[in-house]
Parts: structure tokens; sequence; C-alpha cells
């Protein structure tokens, strides 16, 4: 994969190619040299009237963030990031597997294009070779009031991704986990490879919308990486361990301990490591 600057006329031409006219007709694509963070402008963007889908690329953030505060490494002109921001007429409380249909989007194209040990992990790491290759970052804005005989909008959704495809040791010394790259792994263009994973993502959320995580349960079991392993899940100050059993049909995972099967909406996934005598 070499490296090329971003270009919107490829990228929507790719996009067109993946999702729905209907869903495309919407779409408003924003690529910026330089950027705080695509979800923070995203966001901002849903405050705007319409319902449009706003779709924002970066050649670099200089505040990228991850999940639960922590920065995501972004150097110039190399890798991944992208936030889609729309509204849903759905609960929140049905909003939870949003995350992980998101990485299903993600595996699905990165296998078509030939990543065969490309996985995910509970809720929404992208790993490959052992090391993080990307994650997702989903925030949710609360339905508006509707005004007079309109409903409003729904719920605003911003899906936030972040993916390696270079980095430098340099780049990654900030980086404080295991990490990967696509490198010379993947033979297509930044451009397309983007345009893609938006397609797929909103195809999916097409489908999300007005069938929930249900059919997509079966691709997350293919994909997880630690199904059936030890793994412990940390809550705040509590750590709970036991065997990955998959999720449920609203994307929480399901967690077999020694006292029976836990429920996890939200936590950190990390492999149990057998304790050393």
């Amino acid at each position: 994969m070499s490296d090329e600057a971003l270009e919107s006329e490829v990228i929507l031409a790719t996009l067109k190619s993946r999702c729905s006219e209907a869903c495309f007709g919407l779409v408003e694509l924003e690529v910026h040299n330089s950027i705080g963070s695509t979800n923070t402008h995203v966001t901002a963007k849903l405050e705007e009237p319409g319902n449009q889908i706003h779709l924002c690329l970066a050649e670099t953030q200089t505040a990228g963030r991850g999940r639960r505060g922590r920065r995501w490494v972004s150097p110039y002109g190399k890798n991944i990031y992208m936030s889609i921001g729309l509204f849903l007429r759905l609960p929140m409380a049905e909003l939870g597997g949003l995350s992980l249909v998101s990485g299903i989007c993600i595996v699905e194209v990165l296998r078509r294009f030939g990543v065969k040990d490309v996985g995910l992990k509970w809720p929404n790491d992208i790993l490959l070779a052992g090391g993080k290759l990307g994650g997702l970052l989903v925030e949710l804005r609360p339905p508006e009031p509707g005004v007079g005989n309109e409903a409003g909008r729904g719920v605003g959704v911003v899906i936030g991704l972040g993916i390696n495809l270079s980095l430098s040791p340099e780049d990654a010394s900030p980086i404080e986990q295991s990490w990967s790259q696509l490198s010379s792994r993947l033979e297509v263009s930044r451009n397309q490879l983007a345009g893609e994973l938006a397609g797929e993502i909103l195809t999916a959320i097409e489908r999300f919308a007005s069938a929930g995580f249900a059919p997509f349960m079966a691709l997350w079991h293919e994909y997880n990486l630690f199904a059936g392993r030890e793994v412990e899940v940390l809550r705040g100050d509590e750590r709970i361990r036991g065997i990955d059993s998959g999720v449920n049909d609203r994307g929480n995972l399901i967690l077999d301990t020694e006292t029976g099967l836990v429920e996890c909406h939200s936590g950190e996934v990390s492999l149990r490591v057998p304790d050393t005598p």
C-alpha cells in the first residue's frame, strides 16, 4: 500500500458503489488536511438542521480520541481517521451493538481484500497478528424533542474509526499496547479503502436500524478472536474473570464465570494469563 493523499472524488465514487442510492444522496463528505478530532467535528455537525449523513476524514488529527479519553495516535498522511454521523430513530438502549456491527464491517472489508487473519475483540478493537490494528469510538447524542407535529430526528450517532495502515517506530512510541499495521499486506489505495469502509458501515446501519443486532451475531462469533478463551474484564475497579461465551442480541459480552453467566455491557477485555507457580 503506497502513501497517497485523500481525494474526495475517489472516496465518493467508491462509496456510491457500496451503499444504496438513498443513503448516498444524504452523504456530505469533508476531507481535512488537519483537524482536532473527526468525532468532535462530526458531533458538532449534528447540531445543524437536516438529516444529512456527515462523513469526515482527515490526513492527521491533533486531538484524536480513543475510548475512555485515550489519545489516538494520528501521524500525517498514513492511516485512516474517519467519522460518520447520522440520526437513527431507535431508543438509545438499543444502540449498544453499533460498535460491534462497525467492527464486523471493518473485518469484512479487510478480508475481502485478502487480510484473512484480522479479527475482533469485544467491544471495539480490530486485531491483527496479536496487535491492535484499529479501534472504534461510538458516541450518542440524546434525541431532540419534536416540534409541533414533527417527531424529531432521533438519536444522533457518531462512529469514529482509526485503522493503522503504516506506523513507524517513532509514530508508535506513545502507544502503550501491542499494535499492528497493514503495511505491505494490503494492495488497495487508501481512498478506495476509506470508501469501502464507509459504504460497508452505512449499509450495515440500514440493516441494523430495521432488524437490530441479531442478524450480525453469527459474524461476530466468527470474527471474535477471544471466543472460548479465559479473559478478564475490567469495569472501573471491578475485575471479572471468565470464559468469553460470545454476545447476546444487544451486543453485550457474556462471560461464563465460576458463579454463573455474567452479562457485561461495558469494560476492557484482556486475555487471562495463567498464574505462574
